[in-house]
């Protein structure tokens, strides 16, 4: 299933973004339901924005700290399948049928020490594609982390942010959309009133 968000801005307002130093900052709902959020995606915008991603995900590992303002680096990476176990140990992750999440992935801390476990997710952002962190959950060792894959993303704008860092929480004004296969599409639109995004 491909989904689209389309973000749209008027000229006065990307005047103000601009001068302000402010990019658009995107991040998926499993960041902010763990009480985290990672800055999915993250761009200057134009004054019609394209944001396009499908079903597919990879899980990461990283000794990168879980900390606001830390940028993830994975460690290793591996394309997912839904019900499937993934070990991370040795600095790759071994896959195996048969997780305890049907509906997601089982992420085990195969290594001796904490490390950060998560998913990574694809984007066409504008025409370019980028695979960045869109989770992050420390994991202790010998424990796991189940994940299930939402579609809800959440849009605001922040300063001095990169793809695929640690943010804490997202803003009270960030504006979510829930997408779905009924529903592959959304149109939102700046407001510089009120600062955050609504419904176009």
């Amino acid at each position: 299933m491909r989904y689209q968000l389309t973000l749209l801005f008027d000229q006065q307002s990307l005047e103000h973004i601009r001068n302000s130093g402010l990019s658009v900052t995107i991040v998926r709902d499993a960041d902010i339901a763990a009480g985290l959020a990672v800055a999915w995606q993250t761009f200057h915008p134009l004054p019609n924005n394209l944001v396009e991603w499908d079903d597919d995900d990879e899980v990461y590992g990283t000794f990168s700290q879980l900390n606001p303002g830390a940028e993830i680096i994975p460690a290793a990476t591996t394309h997912a399948v839904r019900g499937w176990r993934y070990t991370f140990g040795n600095g790759w992750f071994t896959a195996t049928p048969g997780g305890s999440n049907p509906d997601g992935y089982e992420l085990v801390n195969g290594t001796d020490a904490p490390v950060v476990l998560g998913l990574a997710k694809g984007a066409v952002v504008d025409g370019q594609h980028r695979v960045v962190p869109a989770s992050a959950f420390f994991v202790p060792p010998g424990l796991s982390v189940r994940i299930s894959p939402q579609s809800r993303v959440s849009a605001f704008l922040s300063t001095n942010i990169n793809s695929g860092v640690v943010l804490g929480r997202a803003p009270m004004n960030a504006f979510s959309v829930e997408l779905s296969p009924e529903r592959p599409t959304a149109r939102i639109r700046y407001d510089e009133a009120t600062g955050g995004f609504g419904a176009a």
